[in-house]
């Protein structure tokens, strides 16, 4: 029989290890929240929590609300849209999209894991693009421009959505979603700076985790009459 104490004696430590990793991440996204800001994570993580399945429960019915009020926001403001969605991960929005008509779609993320997954969803309009999204400049125009649960991993959030909105079409919107938490009343005031907030909706699932979604166009913007209801 295999000796097997010592295997078990690392992979104890392993876990304290990642368990004490993961605290200090959260304290440095609590601090960076409450000071307007994000928190990056290292890419070697995204490829390894991609690899190891961790983002997998994106696809469960507890995520289906959030991601359907962006959806319904992309309809109602935009006809045959142009899509640019930024950190896209594996592809779960354009699965929930491809129902209704849009024109093109884009999704971006830091992930090669992630968009290796989304390629195998592209067809027609839609392709993935592995990019770093603070650097990344859009090659096109776009109705919407999306960020999911992504916006706060940039250090300056108001600033990657200011310089986003020169890809924006002359009536284009953005769609930013965030799960709520304690801190993050400050990145939404910061994003606020830059950005004027068209309508918001805030659902909660059966888990008591509750996302808002935001429609924001630029503060510089003129006045759009929203497309009339059916």
């Amino acid at each position: 029989m295999a000796n097997t104490a010592e295997p078990e004696r690392r992979s104890f430590g392993s876990s304290i290890l990642e368990a004490v990793a993961q605290r200090v991440h959260e304290t440095k996204f609590a601090i960076g929240g409450l000071l307007g800001r994000g928190t990056p994570r290292p890419r070697e993580l995204w490829e390894e929590q991609y690899r190891c399945g961790v983002w997998n429960y994106l696809d469960s019915a507890s995520e289906i609300a959030h991601y359907m009020v962006i959806v319904g926001y992309v309809q109602h403001f935009c006809a045959n849209p142009a899509i640019l969605d930024v950190g896209c991960g594996h592809g779960r929005l354009l699965q929930l999209l491809e129902p209704y008509p849009f024109k093109s779609y884009l999704g971006v993320d830091f992930s090669a894991e992630a968009i290796e997954r989304g390629h195998s969803l592209a067809s027609g309009g839609a392709r993935f693009e592995r990019v770093d999204f603070e650097e990344f400049i859009p090659p096109d125009r776009y109705d919407v421009i999306i960020f999911s649960e992504s916006i706060y991993y940039a250090p300056r959030p108001e600033e990657v959505l200011r310089r986003y909105m020169s890809a924006l079409t002359p009536d284009g919107v953005m769609i930013v979603s965030m799960c709520q938490n304690r801190w993050q009343g400050s990145i939404w005031t910061a994003l606020e700076n830059v950005a004027e907030i068209v309508h918001s909706t805030a659902v909660t699932n059966e888990l008591d985790l509750t996302w808002h979604v935001r429609v924001l166009r630029p503060n510089d913007a003129p006045t759009r009459r929203e497309p009339p209801t059916s």
